[in-house]
């Protein structure tokens, strides 16, 4: 009985044995398949930023180009750093104010004969609120008042500006060529008043005698204080009469900076701190003693040229033009100042203490009692001298 028990559970497990391994089997298979599906699995896409199991730190991508900048705006954070250079302003036609960095001459005029405000006693320049500096009655530029037709008539030009009130860029350089410009193409004044900014106020002078001045006067006078500030502006004033005499005669003088003269269209006077701008040659001239402060290591300042002979006929019809031009302002100091007589040729004049010629100032109607505050060479005033007096 035992024998047979034992060879039954023999018989029973042998049996049984191929479904255990049958289980085993299916369970190693399902196990293989798990592991492999865990160990190949397909990776995701492949991360560039990492080598094997280190992590390299790789830069980000770049970012898209931003547009061009505008102005000095920032550029991106992420964007090298760069240095922007902004572009250049451009002028506009409209109202601007004029800009101050002009170029400044300091050998013309030393520092110390310059004073920042109001000049101290002394320094020859006439203080912008004496008598015969303003506008109107009593201007060394002028009076608003006619003289009954048979005076000086000026107007008044703004070179650094455009009748809409737009900078030029004006400078002392292009004022010189300019000049050249208007005296070579016959003295078009009409192509000025429409490529400059011209008064609206007309003055009318006796005479041209102007003693050295700020240059913010010469707007003053004619009404532009505040629109025009000083240099690189112009007054051209004319003259007609008839000629009370035949004779020889000269105007000299000098302008700071340009005084050009003509008389019935040709030129006989170009005097002034810049080289002639006609072609005018300078030659008899009477130096600047007369200079209460003279300006050191240029005796030519101030200094009286003689012009070309002209000859009148009485009862010639004569038309006189002058020119009146300030350049450098100076940083707004700048001076000018005009002085123009009328000479006989051949005429031998008196000289003061220091040897300067006492000339007569042309003055179209007698006025014996002409004075002029401040710097300027001496001059005479006689009734006899006048274009319209006694002669």
């Amino acid at each position: 009985m035992p024998k047979n028990n034992a060879q039954q559970q023999r018989s029973n497990f042998l049996s049984r044995a191929p479904y255990a391994v049958a289980a085993i089997l299916l369970h190693l298979i399902i196990f293989v398949l798990f592991a492999t599906y865990v160990m190949f699995k397909a990776p995701a896409e492949r991360d560039t930023s990492t080598f094997g199991q280190v992590k390299i730190a790789l830069p980000p991508p770049p970012p898209p180009a931003p547009p061009a900048p505008s102005g000095g705006e920032a550029r991106a954070a992420l964007e090298p750093a760069l240095t922007v250079v902004p572009p250049p302003t451009v002028e506009t036609a409209i109202s601007a104010p004029v800009p101050t960095t002009f170029t400044v001459n300091a050998s013309k005029i030393p520092m110390p004969n310059l004073p920042a405000l109001a000049p101290p006693q002394g320094t020859g320049l006439a203080d912008a609120g004496a008598s015969g500096s303003g506008q109107g009655v009593g201007s060394v530029f002028g009076s608003s008042g006619s003289t009954g037709g048979n005076g000086f008539a000026g107007y008044f030009y703004d070179l650094k500006q455009t009748p809409d009130h737009a900078p030029t860029g004006m400078d002392a350089d292009k004022e010189q060529v300019l000049l050249k410009r208007f005296f070579s193409e016959g003295w078009n004044e009409e192509d000025w008043s429409k490529r400059f900014l011209k008064g609206t106020t007309q003055l009318f002078a006796n005479e041209l005698m102007v003693p050295l001045r700020f240059s913010s006067d010469g707007p003053k006078a004619y009404g532009l204080d505040g629109i025009c500030k000083p240099g690189y502006w112009c007054a051209i004033y004319h003259l007609t009469f008839t000629a009370t005499q035949s004779g020889d005669f000269r105007v000299a003088g000098y302008g700071d900076d340009f005084l050009i003269v003509r008389v019935n269209g040709s030129i006989v006077l170009d005097s002034g701190w810049y080289p002639p701008v006609t072609g005018f040659s300078r030659q008899t001239i009477y130096p600047s003693t007369w200079l209460k402060h003279p300006s050191p290591g240029h005796p030519e300042y101030c200094q009286t040229v003689v012009g070309t002979s002209f000859h009148l006929d009485m009862g010639d019809s004569v038309t006189i033009d002058a020119l009146l031009g300030d350049a450098d302002p100076a940083d707004g100091r700048g001076r000018c100042g005009y002085f123009l007589f009328l000479l006989r040729d051949g005429q031998d004049y008196a000289k003061d203490t220091q040897g300067n010629p006492i000339l007569p100032i042309l003055q179209v109607q007698p006025n014996s009692n002409l004075d002029r505050p401040g710097d300027h060479p001496p001059f005479t005033s006689k009734p006899e001298d006048a274009l319209l007096g006694p002669h």
